[in-house]
């Protein structure tokens, strides 16, 4: 229950409206209820920015356990190269908002990552 909620609940009940006590509740708790979602495509802006080590970390593993759990496409833009190559199945570098390079993670780090890893 939020801050709010007592506050509101102790207002109906002097007020004597338990139905707006219900409805109010009944609010609070759909929207607080997880809700079933089958997405196809994820789209991450720069997740690892300001993040400490530790949450890099399970924010890793959790895109792997997507990968291998979901089929879910995640659409990953991110400068932080070391991060990204391990989630990816192919890589494109943009500059200027162009496509200055595309191909597969590996090809990347041998080819393009140089300067970037």
């Amino acid at each position: 229950m939020t801050d709010v909620q007592p506050t509101l609940i102790a207002a109906c009940a002097a007020a004597k409206r338990p139905t707006l006590i219900n409805r109010q509740l009944a609010r609070a708790s759909r929207l607080a209820a997880p809700r079933p979602l089958a997405p196809k495509l994820l789209i991450l802006d720069e997740p690892t920015l300001g993040l400490a080590p530790v949450i890099l970390e399970q924010l890793s593993k959790t895109l792997e356990r997507l990968r291998q759990t979901t089929g879910i496409t995640v659409l990953l833009g991110e400068q932080n190269v070391t991060f990204a190559l391990p989630h990816s199945d192919r890589v494109y570098m943009l500059e200027h908002a162009r496509i200055v390079w595309e191909g597969e993670p590996a090809k990347f780090a041998a080819d393009a990552g140089i300067g970037y890893l």
